[in-house]
């Protein structure tokens, strides 16, 4: 069986993706990063509207992930850290010591040398969203906020020194139903997605999958700074106006314009 160890962070969804993988992998490891604080808006208003969407999100979750307070490995073999020490030494020291044949990121900070290199071609990230179609942060909202559903999902690729650039693995979307709100999907999309990176951890291992360059000409990109209350407020707009049925059909169509690597198809 294929051994890693996993960086994270430590919400619910993050107990459920490393525990899925330990069902599936010899999960060696997992380094556990403490989650960013929420961010703030500029006035009182704002700020109202933004702590509406992260308390919907947080209870969403639980709904999702309720089961999953805790890693399923021992905690001798979970590493707790600060927010952004990732790159540490420290941590570098602990990974190497598990002897993984991969690294795998979900919601972790940037990583960057020596972890890369010394993992070269090996280091396999999770990025909730369709590269490169959207990248940076906030990568499945920005479509909701743009009015393209079509442009969320999941995509698995090789980690590289350039944020979300590495060759993809595979992509996948959630399954639309109406009804779905933003954080639904954004869920959905995180089961989905592990479910995919387990597979194609397999093919890659076993030399069956090779990476597609991704063309960065393309898409959009956005910042944590871009997040606020005015882009909150138009994807609800866009939900409440019927973007996701207006979506479900032209389904076919709409994808099409968004094509995506679906390895196992």
């Amino acid at each position: 069986m294929v051994s890693a160890v996993l960086i994270t962070s430590n919400a619910l969804r993050h107990h459920f993706v490393a525990n899925y993988l330990s069902d599936h992998l010899n999960l060696a490891g997992v380094v556990s990063e403490a989650k960013l604080a929420s961010p703030q808006g500029a006035t009182v208003a704002e700020d109202e509207i933004i702590k509406t969407h992260l308390q919907e999100l947080k209870e969403t979750e639980k709904e999702f992930f309720g089961g999953y307070e805790n890693f399923k490995i021992p905690k001798s073999s979970v590493l707790e850290i600060a927010r952004g020490t990732s790159n540490d030494p420290a941590v570098f020291e602990w990974v190497k010591n598990k002897n993984p044949e991969y690294l795998i990121l979900f919601g972790s900070s940037i990583i960057k040398d020596p972890l890369l290199s010394y993992f070269k071609d090996k280091v396999i990230n999770m990025h909730l969203g369709l590269s490169p179609y959207y990248r940076g942060s906030g990568t499945n909202f920005w479509p909701l906020v743009f009015r393209e559903p079509e442009c969320v999902g999941a995509t698995i690729h090789l980690a590289t020194l350039e944020v979300d650039a590495g060759a993809i693995l595979g992509q996948v979307r959630p399954d639309f139903v109406p009804g779905d709100n933003c954080h639904t999907l954004g869920f959905k999309t995180v089961i989905a997605g592990t479910q995919l990176l387990v597979k194609i951890i397999g093919a890659y291992n076993k030399g069956n999958l090779a990476g597609h360059r991704q063309n960065l000409s393309i898409g959009k990109v956005f910042k944590k700074k871009n997040f606020n209350a005015e882009a909150v407020l138009a994807m609800r707009k866009n939900f409440e106006t019927g973007m996701i049925e207006e979506y479900l059909n032209d389904q076919a169509d709409r994808n099409q314009q968004y094509p995506i690597i679906s390895p196992f198809l």
